[in-house]
């Protein structure tokens, strides 16, 4: 049998209305019907003998089903969902009318019988109904016409226009359906809030790990792009630094806008879940966005954290969701050139994996509309433009230190100890713990079912997270690869195991046990000063990697360790040396560590935040690079962990005395607090090198 597409407006005013649409939907592709492209939902007044609100819509849906079957199959969902045809143009509680009709070799046809009429005799009579037909099939034409739907549109005063953001509908508009066609579970928005201000109290009493405590000190010193990364996550320190001000100290000044970041990226997973699967999802499927956005530690932890891959995550999935919404269009105006870029480019201020993410989206939407370049090429130039002028702040400052940051990214993570598979299967089994059963169990059976419960446009998916997903399984052969490279990838991936954590009560129960442990109860156990004192003694005050956030905490705790640390040394200097110097020291007592960790941990933890030198010269970061430059004749103080203590000293420093002490909790981490004075005035480490 030939297939037909159909053009079926939806509509609903009673009850829970944008349920029924989306259950209405599942019923129908339940009996066989491929639901092609849907528009959004959106609210229109009521006609006829109907009282109430309506919420009306449209989609695009292919069968082997006749059109009098197909309207016999419309009627029965219907029927099974309760409506009842007691007053013409009355309350409904759900209605779906075929529009119009397309045959096999996609030619508009008419039909007429008892049953159905189409073209929908009331069609052109009704915004309701073509408004949102022309949103989501704008190039349909009516049978024996040469016009589509999106003129007829255009013709009767509804313009694309910059304020009324329409290219075939506002986007705005299509984003809000589409995050309230995800939040159709009735634990949405009490679950996303009160994970909000759950994570709002961990980012406040989790101590900094090293990377958090290096990207907070990066926030005391707003520059255009750093050593290692591109300057968002510095943005996003700095801000939450300035929010809170003097009135909250910890480790919320540097964490305060990384749990609402993790909010909008859920909101716009579920959107773009939405997009992809072009119907409002069911309770379950709901359900299972707040699993995998909630309960996946990999995921809901970095709702806490200060990393970059919180931004990178959300303007990627942003920008997704827009390539996905404007993909299906008959014409891609400029401005949303500069929308794309925008968000790109914000993606790429955060992390430099965008630009590999960035360069398979762009990819994909140039395959899907290649044939119409040189009709779109205002979009393109836009979006390149847009997209550049953005990520400009990390070409200057590239520009201007010899591109030192881009070459480094480019050629970390190879290493020249060759291939090694137990370094693989290290960070192999680190993205396990952190990414838990469901995500592998969703993915696998995601794919067996891939054609049933998603439209082609899931390539997408593939093309942006992919690339990045390969390369770094590549360099985790080759170095000490660590698990959250992935991340940002297998997030993209991850709208692939919605669908099967929703068909699937095992895997819905696996994931809330799992989550319960590694996203409540481990971090319960780090935030609470007792538990976490108390995980120390079950380690036998042997901690391990642990002791990286625990540590420099419990040392500001010391008391003897902090009164030799701030006990005044300044007549220990040699009295010649300062006046023999071209330089006199106007900083007081200088702070110094031999690792960039060890710096950042020092600065974020001690009284006051202290500047803290660096004395590493074999390791590149951003310290090198700070404009921090000690004097000649100062005092200094250096701490270091045992292992990084150099016995032999650093160039420009006479140390006199050092002392070792023992922190509770951490034997196997002994910190040595040296004191000494600069010998000579030097700029940093970068160019003391070349005394």
């Amino acid at each position: 049998m030939a297939a037909y597409s159909y053009l079926v407006a939806i509509g609903s005013n009673l009850g829970d209305r944008r349920a029924l649409v989306g259950r209405a939907m599942d019923l129908i592709r339940e009996r066989g019907v491929h639901i092609d492209a849907v528009s959004e939902l959106v609210e229109t007044a009521p006609i006829g003998a109907a009282d109430r609100i309506f919420l009306n819509g449209a989609f695009i849906c292919s069968a082997e089903i006749l059109p009098d079957d197909f309207m016999r199959l419309l009627l029965d969902v219907e029927e099974q969902l309760g409506r009842v045809r007691d007053v013409r143009w009355g309350n409904r509680n759900i209605d779906l009318d075929i529009l119009l009709l397309k045959n096999e070799v996609g030619a508009s046809i008419e039909h007429n019988s008892a049953l159905l009429t189409v073209p929908h005799p009331r069609m052109l009579e009704r915004d309701f109904m073509l408004r949102p037909a022309a949103a989501v099939a704008g190039h349909w034409v009516l049978p024996f016409s040469d016009q589509n739907l999106r003129a007829l549109c255009v013709s009767r005063g509804w313009r694309p226009s910059w304020n009324n953001l329409k290219g075939d509908i506002k986007l705005w508009q299509a984003l809000k359906g589409d995050v309230f066609s995800a939040a159709t579970s009735r634990l949405w928005w009490p679950a996303l809030f009160s994970m909000l201000l759950f994570r709002l109290w961990l980012a406040a009493e989790i101590p900094f790990g090293n990377d958090e405590a290096y990207y907070w000190d990066w926030g005391r010193a707003p520059e255009a792009s750093y050593f290692d990364h591109p300057p968002f996550v510095s943005w996003v320190a700095m801000v939450s630094r300035l929010l809170l001000g003097k009135w909250v100290f910890g480790p919320l000044q540097g964490r305060l806008l990384i749990p609402i970041l993790h909010l909008f990226t859920t909101l716009m997973f579920g959107a773009l879940v939405v997009r992809l699967t072009r119907r409002v999802l069911t309770n379950l499927e709901s359900r299972s966005v707040l699993i995998v956005s909630q309960l996946v530690p990999a995921f809901s932890l970095g709702g806490i954290m200060l990393m970059p891959d919180a931004s990178l995550i959300l303007f990627m999935t942003v920008s997704l969701w827009l390539v996905i919404a404007i993909a299906r269009r008959d014409y891609l105006p400029w401005w949303t050139g500069i929308i794309l870029g925008l968000t790109l480019g914000a993606a790429g201020l955060s992390k430099y994996h965008a630009a590999i993410m960035a360069s398979g989206l762009i990819g994909w939407l140039f395959w899907r509309r290649q044939r119409r370049f040189y009709g779109e090429w205002p979009f393109w130039v836009w979006l390149i433009f847009t997209g550049i002028l953005m990520v400009s702040p990390v070409l200057w400052w590239n520009i201007k230190h010899d591109w030192v940051s881009i070459r480094y990214q480019g050629g970390r993570g190879f290493s020249e100890n060759g291939i090694s598979v137990t370094a693989a299967l290290r960070t192999f089994a680190g993205e396990l713990l952190f990414l838990g059963p469901i995500i592998v169990a969703g993915f696998w059976s995601a794919w067996k079912r891939r054609r049933e419960w998603f439209a082609p446009d899931d390539s997408v998916i593939l093309w942006t997270a992919l690339p990045l997903f390969v390369l770094m399984k590549m360099l985790s052969f080759t170095s000490q690869a660590l698990p959250h490279w992935t991340m940002p990838s297998i997030w993209i991936l991850a709208v692939f195991a919605v669908p099967a954590i929703a068909k699937s009560r095992t895997l819905r129960w696996t994931g809330r046990g799992y989550g319960l442990v590694m996203c409540f109860i481990v971090p319960i156990l780090l935030a609470v000063p007792q538990s976490r004192r108390a995980v120390l003694r079950w380690t036998g005050d042997r901690p391990g990697a642990l002791g990286e956030m625990t540590l420099w905490p419990e040392a500001t705790k010391d008391k003897e360790l902090m009164k030799y640390v701030n006990a005044d040394f300044s007549h220990n200097i040699n009295p010649s040396l300062t006046e023999a110097s071209k330089y006199s020291c106007d900083r007081g007592m200088v702070m110094a560590a031999p690792r960039w960790f060890t710096v950042a941990q020092v600065a974020a933890n001690f009284p006051q935040h202290p500047v803290v030198e660096t004395l590493d010269p074999n390791h590149l970061s951003y310290y090198h690079y700070r404009p921090s430059k000690p004097k000649a004749g100062c005092s200094v103080v250096i701490l270091s962990e045992k292992s990084h203590w150099r016995n032999d000293g650093w160039v420009g420093i006479e140390i006199f005395e050092s002392k070792e002490f023992l922190i509770d909790g951490h034997r196997d981490r002994p910190i040595i607090v040296g004191k000494g004075w600069y010998t000579h005035s030097v700029g940093g480490v970068l160019l003391e090198q070349g005394l």
